[in-house]
Protein backbone atom coordinates (compact mmCIF):
# COMPACT_ATOMS: atom_id res chain seq x y z
CA UNK A 1 0.00 0.00 0.00
CA UNK A 2 1.00 3.17 -1.00
CA UNK A 3 0.39 6.65 0.88
CA UNK A 4 -1.25 9.34 -2.29
CA UNK A 5 -1.65 12.71 -1.12
CA UNK A 6 -4.72 13.80 -2.15
CA UNK A 7 -4.71 17.52 -0.57
CA UNK A 8 -4.42 18.72 -4.14
CA UNK A 9 -7.10 18.12 -6.91
CA UNK A 10 -4.63 16.62 -9.26
CA UNK A 11 -6.49 13.88 -10.97
CA UNK A 12 -3.40 11.73 -11.73
CA UNK A 13 -3.40 10.99 -8.10
CA UNK A 14 -6.99 10.40 -7.91
CA UNK A 15 -6.90 7.88 -11.20
CA UNK A 16 -3.84 6.05 -9.74
CA UNK A 17 -6.44 5.51 -6.24
CA UNK A 18 -9.22 4.89 -8.34
CA UNK A 19 -7.50 2.40 -10.92
CA UNK A 20 -6.42 0.51 -7.69
CA UNK A 21 -10.35 0.83 -5.55
CA UNK A 22 -12.57 1.61 -8.01
CA UNK A 23 -14.46 4.75 -8.11
CA UNK A 24 -15.87 6.39 -5.08
CA UNK A 25 -19.99 5.39 -4.62
CA UNK A 26 -22.48 7.88 -5.83
CA UNK A 27 -25.56 9.53 -3.54
CA UNK A 28 -27.94 6.79 -4.65
CA UNK A 29 -25.82 3.95 -4.00
CA UNK A 30 -24.14 5.49 -1.06
CA UNK A 31 -28.12 5.43 -0.03
CA UNK A 32 -29.34 1.86 -1.22
CA UNK A 33 -25.81 0.58 0.64
CA UNK A 34 -27.49 2.46 3.97
CA UNK A 35 -30.64 0.77 3.97
CA UNK A 36 -29.48 -2.40 2.69
CA UNK A 37 -27.22 -1.87 6.31
CA UNK A 38 -23.92 -1.79 4.58
CA UNK A 39 -21.52 0.29 6.40
CA UNK A 40 -20.30 3.14 4.03
CA UNK A 41 -18.31 5.13 5.48
CA UNK A 42 -17.06 4.93 9.52
CA UNK A 43 -16.38 7.54 12.30
CA UNK A 44 -12.65 8.93 12.87
CA UNK A 45 -10.48 6.29 14.47
CA UNK A 46 -6.83 6.95 15.86
CA UNK A 47 -4.14 5.72 14.10
CA UNK A 48 -1.54 4.71 15.93
CA UNK A 49 0.53 2.40 14.61
CA UNK A 50 1.59 0.34 11.61
CA UNK A 51 3.75 -2.48 10.28
CA UNK A 52 4.84 -0.60 6.89
CA UNK A 53 8.46 1.27 7.81
CA UNK A 54 6.63 4.01 5.15
CA UNK A 55 3.61 3.94 6.40
CA UNK A 56 4.88 4.52 10.34
CA UNK A 57 7.48 7.63 9.25
CA UNK A 58 4.18 9.42 8.14
CA UNK A 59 2.45 8.26 11.37
CA UNK A 60 5.39 9.48 12.87
CA UNK A 61 5.93 13.09 10.98
CA UNK A 62 4.24 15.37 13.16
CA UNK A 63 3.43 14.69 16.92
CA UNK A 64 -0.51 15.29 16.20
CA UNK A 65 -3.28 12.64 16.82
CA UNK A 66 -3.00 11.13 13.12
CA UNK A 67 -7.29 10.61 12.93
CA UNK A 68 -8.31 7.71 9.84
CA UNK A 69 -11.65 7.55 8.31
CA UNK A 70 -12.67 4.99 5.94
CA UNK A 71 -15.31 4.78 3.05
CA UNK A 72 -16.36 2.05 1.16
CA UNK A 73 -15.89 2.56 -2.96
CA UNK A 74 -16.87 0.52 -5.85
CA UNK A 75 -13.97 -1.79 -5.80
CA UNK A 76 -12.47 -1.91 -2.49
CA UNK A 77 -12.02 1.09 0.75
CA UNK A 78 -9.99 4.30 0.85
CA UNK A 79 -8.65 5.32 4.04
CA UNK A 80 -8.25 8.65 4.53
CA UNK A 81 -5.91 10.39 6.81
CA UNK A 82 -3.63 13.39 7.94
CA UNK A 83 -0.07 14.73 8.01
CA UNK A 84 0.54 18.23 8.89
CA UNK A 85 -1.59 19.66 6.69
CA UNK A 86 -1.85 17.13 4.11
CA UNK A 87 -4.22 14.90 3.11
CA UNK A 88 -3.18 11.24 1.99
CA UNK A 89 -4.97 8.59 1.26
CA UNK A 90 -4.55 4.45 1.07
CA UNK A 91 -6.39 2.84 -2.12
CA UNK A 92 -7.70 -1.09 -0.99
CA UNK A 93 -8.72 -3.61 -3.73
CA UNK A 94 -11.13 -6.00 -3.43
CA UNK A 95 -8.64 -8.50 -4.05
CA UNK A 96 -6.65 -7.13 -1.06
CA UNK A 97 -7.17 -9.52 2.18
CA UNK A 98 -8.33 -7.57 5.17
CA UNK A 99 -8.87 -9.63 8.37
CA UNK A 100 -9.41 -7.92 12.20
CA UNK A 101 -6.46 -9.72 14.16
CA UNK A 102 -7.83 -8.69 17.74
CA UNK A 103 -10.68 -6.03 19.17
CA UNK A 104 -10.82 -4.41 22.13
CA UNK A 105 -13.59 -2.32 23.57
CA UNK A 106 -10.68 0.48 23.02
CA UNK A 107 -8.61 -0.80 20.71
CA UNK A 108 -8.68 -2.58 17.09
CA UNK A 109 -5.75 -4.31 15.13
CA UNK A 110 -6.29 -4.99 11.39
CA UNK A 111 -4.28 -6.64 8.72
CA UNK A 112 -4.92 -5.19 5.14
CA UNK A 113 -2.40 -6.78 2.66
CA UNK A 114 -0.08 -8.58 5.03
CA UNK A 115 0.67 -4.93 6.64
CA UNK A 116 -0.86 -4.40 10.11
CA UNK A 117 -2.56 -1.48 11.08
CA UNK A 118 -3.50 -0.43 15.08
CA UNK A 119 -6.04 1.56 15.96
CA UNK A 120 -7.42 3.16 18.70
CA UNK A 121 -11.30 5.31 20.05
CA UNK A 122 -14.41 5.45 21.13
CA UNK A 123 -15.89 1.34 20.99
CA UNK A 124 -18.77 2.94 18.70
CA UNK A 125 -16.34 3.86 15.95
CA UNK A 126 -14.32 0.99 16.11
CA UNK A 127 -17.43 -0.97 16.00
CA UNK A 128 -17.69 1.11 12.43
CA UNK A 129 -14.52 0.32 11.10
CA UNK A 130 -15.03 -3.33 11.99
CA UNK A 131 -17.73 -3.51 10.60
CA UNK A 132 -16.12 -2.13 7.33
CA UNK A 133 -13.84 -4.38 7.48
CA UNK A 134 -15.96 -7.21 7.75
CA UNK A 135 -18.15 -6.18 5.07
CA UNK A 136 -15.02 -5.94 2.70
CA UNK A 137 -15.61 -9.42 0.45
CA UNK A 138 -11.88 -11.20 1.66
Amino acid sequence: MKAVNVSYPDPKRWAALVGIAGPRLGTWDRVRALLAGTPVTTPRVQWHGCSDPDLQSLIDATPDVKWLNAERTQGGLLLYFRVRLETYALAVSHATPVRIRSRSPRALTAEIGGIRLDFTGSPSALDGLARLFTAHPN
